[in-house]
């Protein structure tokens, strides 16, 4: 009796175990895909930044590309 009871308990430790890597690895790619979209967002905003720089000064832009090659 006592056997099957341990058994059991064994069980259910393992299950809880299970449950909370699974846990574990739902959260890492939910920080992942946060951060993901942080960089997206970022980049975005560089993007609009830089087109918003050409439209009031087109010059500093190609000084920026001659720059950065």
């Amino acid at each position: 009796m006592e056997v099957v009871i341990e058994k059991e308990e064994e069980e259910e430790e393992k299950e809880e175990v299970e449950e909370e890597e699974e846990e574990e690895k739902v959260e890492v790619e939910e920080e992942k895909t946060e951060k993901e979209e942080e960089e997206k967002k970022k980049k975005e905003e560089e993007k609009k930044k830089m087109e918003e720089e050409e439209k009031t000064n087109p010059s500093s832009l190609n000084t920026i590309n001659l720059k950065a090659e």
